[in-house]
């Protein structure tokens, strides 16, 4: 039984662990800048978000990914802060945020040539919404291009996306753009 069970964690060590030559762990940071689509996409038009991202090889064509970050929806009259000295600090206008943590696959099609699917969770960090669900599930797929420079251990991931947070009653979801800056490890 001993000898089966270290057989089986060899062989799924040696599947998840085994690289190409040239493929290697990366670390990557980026931003998104999104419009959103569904019901509410006339109260908060405008998504954004601030990603961090592991990405394991495979092979040099399929990366598990990891990631997590914040999110944002603005309302359609926008959003700022101020001081002055008659009311002091002060906020107008609607934010809502969320704590997206999810999990996926990469997969190089031709080239450089990338899609991407990732699902997991989304945490909603806002006190003041009673009908968003506090955690939701989120998908999101991407088609993208990854641009290297040079010979440097840096590249760039350039995307467009759709990501949809499936709530009970009111859905947050964004058609977007990402940039992401990868560090191979």
């Amino acid at each position: 039984m001993q000898k089966k069970l270290l057989l089986i964690i060899t062989l799924i060590s040696t599947a998840f662990f085994a690289n190409a030559q040239d493929a290697k762990p990366q670390i990557s940071a980026g931003v998104t800048l999104g419009a959103a689509v569904g019901k509410l996409s006339s109260s908060y038009p405008v998504a954004s978000s601030v990603n961090v991202r592991y990405s394991h090889p495979i092979n040099d064509q399929l990366r598990i990914l990891a990631t997590t970050g914040f999110s944002s929806y603005v309302s359609s009259d926008g959003y700022y802060t101020g001081y002055d000295t008659y009311n002091g600090s002060f906020s107008a206008g609607s934010l809502v945020t969320f704590w997206p943590t999810q999990i996926g696959v990469k997969a190089y099609l031709v080239n450089r040539l990338f899609v991407q699917a990732d699902a997991g969770i989304s945490v909603n960090l806002n006190e003041y919404w009673d009908d968003i669900t506090k955690v939701a599930p989120l998908v999101s797929t991407s088609v993208g291009y990854t641009v290297p420079f040079g010979r440097s251990k840096w590249s760039l991931d350039l995307g467009l996306g759709y990501e949809n947070r499936i709530d009970k009653s009111v859905g947050f979801s964004q058609i977007k753009l990402g940039a992401l800056f990868n560090f191979d490890l």
